[in-house]
This record gives structure tokens, C-alpha cells and sequence, in this order.
């Protein structure tokens, strides 16, 4: 699985993926960002995760572990990245986990594609 290749290949384990439903994955104020602009990811679901992990193909080495928070009775988790260069442009998911269980995992979110505009 995807994240087997990054951060849990880096653990030496790779956790059983799908047991959880997937989070939803959003880019705000939108998935197309002026270039020096700053979109925030965001991680949620209905089910209280308290680990989101956000993935991305090419610009982490492993997935970003994010802290959830409570939010109208499920979980989210906010990860801001500022677009000064194209690099950000690429295709994002998210995962979640609960402490109890921290190598099962959601299953992933839908991807989303971030793009630079005006380079």
C-alpha cells in the first residue's frame, strides 16, 4: 500500500489499511493556488481519529503525522503549506488512526490535486 512505502516502511511495519472509513481531504480556500499564496489541507471525518497521516507522493520522504481534534462529533486536523513553488503542485491523500490501534488505518481519503497557478 502506499503507505507501507513511506512512513511505516521507515518503522519497519505496515499496518492493515481499510478498517476505518476514509477521511475526507480538502484544500482551503481551494484545490488552484496562486503561486506565494498559502492553502491549508484538511483532514476530517465523522469518526473521532486522534492521528490523521497526510501523504504525499513526491514531497515527503514520509507521511505527516497530524494531531486530531475533536469537531462536530467526529475529528480534523489542519497541515498549511505556503506555494512559493510548483513543487506543491501534486496529488495529496490522508489516512486516519486511533491510539489504541496505531498501525490499522482508515482506509485512504479520495486523492486531491493541488495546482500552482501563475508561475
Amino acid at each position: 500500500s502506499v503507505a507501507c512505502v513511506g512512513f511505516f516502511l521507515v518503522q519497519r511495519a505496515c499496518p492493515h489499511t481499510g478498517v476505518h472509513r476514509k477521511p475526507s481531504l480538502l484544500a482551503l480556500p481551494g484545490p488552484l493556488v496562486k503561486s506565494g499564496e498559502t492553502v491549508t489541507l484538511q483532514c476530517s471525518s465523522d469518526t473521532v481519529f486522534e492521528h490523521f497521516f497526510l501523504h504525499s507522493e513526491v514531497n515527503f520522504e514520509k507521511p505527516l503525522h497530524l494531531v486530531g481534534e475533536l469537531h462536530g462529533g467526529g475529528s480534523q486536523a489542519n497541515y498549511s503549506i505556503n506555494s512559493k513553488t510548483s513543487d506543491l503542485a501534486e496529488t495529496y491523500r490522508c489516512y486516519g488512526s486511533v491510539t489504541h490501534s496505531p498501525y490499522v488505518l482508515s482506509a485512504p481519503s479520495d486523492p486531491l490535486d493541488i495546482v500552482i497557478t501563475g508561475l
